[in-house]
């Protein structure tokens, strides 16, 4: 008798074997190794690190990182704090001889005079009627440029104390949950930003630098007034330190820029500018704001890190599209 199906019996048999393997061993077939399904109470065979409670282990992080940004901080501001000091003594040294260059003083001929009238008794009477010779213009813009150097710099302390005072409130710990803790340091950390503490902390070298600048500039004029010789010395020095601190401001910009140009052409390795301060990262805001108005198109970058990471990306990717091509082409050779 012949099988319903049209096979002979030994096929139905060898078919029902099969059968009765697969569903013994069902990875088989697929090329899986078997493996046994995990059971309740049954241990692990990769089991995660138990390091404690997770809320914890979290908070312990974002602390962490809270603590290595503020003592960066922290240790820029004590910097700008010892310099600024350092340097409002220096200016008040400067100013406490240049203040007296803004009184009016008699002429030399009237002073001969003042002396020779002092011994009789129309002194009151000759006062009355002499002129005394105003400042010079030359005397205005060198207290100008100092004592404004000086009040800039006396500025920068107090904003350097007040900083100093809003990073140890954003640390201060509170007696509660590590749930709520770490709430409460979001919180804490999207107002630092919003309300702009770490622009404020970045400003502070910049503020120093421009009394730094101030200073120079009445320090030249006054220069300029007394000899031409020493004045010319003076100036190709601070002409000198002025260009340097100008180019390394612009530069980290500039190659980011000229990165973007030819970025195509990003076979090779890179190296980021590392002259990354305050005044470039200004300047590099600045271009960025500029090539979006021009472009059209929104840039955002919110530090020298994220910039990095970008080219470093960007550089990645390219090499990874030049090793594509490559196996491309041998392939088709």
């Amino acid at each position: 008798m012949s099988n319903s199906s049209g096979s002979t019996p030994k096929e139905a048999g060898n078919q029902e074997k099969l059968a009765r393997s697969n569903d013994e061993n069902p990875d088989v077939n697929s090329g899986i190794e078997p493996t046994l399904l995990w059971k309740e109470n049954q241990p692990y065979f990769c089991a995660p690190p138990n390091n404690g409670d997770p809320w914890t282990e979290c908070l312990n992080s974002v602390r962490r990182f809270d603590d290595e940004k503020c003592k960066g901080w922290r240790e820029d501001i004590d910097t700008l704090l010892v310099f600024a000091g350092l340097f409002s003594a220096t200016v008040t040294a400067f100013a406490t001889q240049s203040y007296q260059w803004l009184q009016a003083t008699p002429s030399p001929q009237e002073a001969i005079l003042l002396r020779f009238l002092h011994t009789t008794e129309l002194y009151n009477r000759a006062l009355d009627v002499t002129t005394l010779a105003p400042p010079t213009p030359a005397s205005v813009r060198i207290n100008a440029f100092w004592f404004l150097s000086l009040t800039i710099s006396l500025a920068t302390v107090l904003l350097g104390i007040l900083c100093k005072q809003w990073l140890r409130e954003y640390q201060k710990d509170a007696s509660v949950s590590h749930h709520l803790a770490l709430e409460l340091r979001q919180m804490r950390l999207e107002s630092l930003q919003r309300w702009g503490v770490p622009g404020i902390l970045n400003v502070l070298p910049l503020l120093l630098q421009l009394a730094l600048v101030l200073f120079f500039a009445g320090l030249l004029d006054l220069l300029w007034s007394l000899h031409p010789v020493v004045a010319g010395l003076i100036s190709a020095v601070i002409g000198l330190t002025m260009f340097i601190v100008v180019m390394t401001s612009i530069l980290p910009a500039c190659y980011i820029v000229m990165v973007g140009q030819r970025q195509r052409s990003l076979d090779t390795e890179i190296f980021p500018c590392p002259y990354k301060s305050p005044q470039s990262w200004l300047f590099y805001k600045l271009v960025l704001g500029l090539f979006s108005l021009v472009s059209r198109r929104k840039l955002e970058s919110t530090d020298w890190v994220s910039c990095d990471l970008h080219l470093l990306r960007a550089w990645l990717s390219r090499n990874q599209e030049l090793y594509f091509c490559s196996v491309v082409f041998s392939g088709l050779r």
